[in-house]
Parts: C-alpha cells; structure tokens; sequence
C-alpha cells in the first residue's frame, strides 16, 4: 500500500515521518509546550462551571473526571516525546511547566478583580 504510482509510504504515514522530526527542534517543542499548559488551565478552569449549588457532587465528580483526562493527555504527550523526539523533550516540558504555571498565575491575580470592581475597597 502506497501512493498512486505504488511506490513509496502511504501520504499519512509520510507526513508523519516528516513531523516527527520537527518535534525535535526548540523552536517548534517550546511553544507547542506552552499551548498544552495553557489549555490544561484552560480546561481545569471549563471544568469548575459544572460545580452548581443545585448538584455540587455530580459537578465535582465532572471536575475529577475533567482533571483525569487533562493528567492523561498531559503524561501521553510528555511519553510521545520521550519515545519520539527525545531531543525536543526538555524544550518541551519546560515549557510546558512554564505555560502551566503563568496561566495559573494569570488566573489568580484575574480571579479577584469582579469583587473589587463590584465595591469592595479591601479594608477602606
């Protein structure tokens, strides 16, 4: 099984073999890096609005679902570059702890605003 003509690799498996490859550059594995920890704020945060006063179990029980899946897909990525693209994995996880940590950082300072704009003078 192959192109048109039979020769060579199927065209998935060959864009495949090319990607791989840049997996391993910096310059790709740092900001992907960084867009995987962003989205694992991102998704932690999507997570919290299943929490409602009217079934917080069921909510709760969403978010632990929600936080597994982000665990899982986080540890797959961080296991397809150590079987990969070795070379790009420090590149990669630092980064990825990088966008993790400022997401998380981003939020908390965000997360306060709403109460100080709605009147509350922190102690005045």
């Amino acid at each position: 099984m192959g192109t048109a003509d039979g020769e060579g690799p199927p065209p998935l498996a060959a864009s495949a073999a090319t990607a791989v490859p840049l997996l391993a550059q910096p310059i790709i594995a740092a900001p992907l890096g960084v867009a995987v920890g962003v989205c694992a704020v991102l998704v932690s945060r999507g997570a919290s609005r299943f929490v409602t006063s009217d079934d917080p179990t069921i909510g709760f029980a969403k978010v632990v679902v929600a936080m597994i899946i982000r665990l899982l897909v986080v540890v797959g990525m961080l296991a397809a570059f150590y079987f990969l693209a070795p070379a790009g994995l420090a590149p990669f996880g630092i980064a990825l702890i990088v966008g993790f940590l400022g997401a998380l950082t981003y939020e908390l300072f965000t997360a306060g605003r709403p109460a100080r704009a709605a009147g509350d003078q922190g102690g005045r």
